[in-house]
C-alpha cells in the first residue's frame, strides 16, 4: 500500500513540473526545465507551510516568488 502511495505522489509531482515546464517553455524562457523545476519547488513549499500553518499566506507569498523567478528568467 504505502508503495501505492509514494507512486502517486512521484506521479502528480512529476506531472506538476512538467505541466510548469512547459508554461515557462510557452513563455519562451531560455531554460524552461529549470524554471519549471523551481516553480514545483514553491508549490510544494507553500503546501507544506499551508499544512503546518493552516493559513493561506503562504500561497500568496508563493506566488510573489514566482513572478520575481519568471520575471528573472525572461530577462535573461
Amino acid at each position: 500500500m504505502e508503495a501505492l502511495v509514494a507512486d502517486a505522489a512521484r506521479h502528480h509531482k512529476e506531472a506538476l513540473r512538467d505541466y510548469l515546464t512547459t508554461l515557462a517553455r510557452d513563455l519562451g524562457t531560455p531554460e524552461p526545465t529549470a524554471l519549471g523545476a523551481q516553480l514545483a519547488l514553491l508549490v510544494d513549499g507553500a503546501i507544506a507551510t499551508a499544512a503546518l500553518t493552516g493559513s493561506p499566506d503562504a500561497a500568496h507569498e508563493a506566488r510573489t516568488a514566482a513572478a520575481v523567478l519568471v520575471g528573472a528568467a525572461r530577462e535573461v
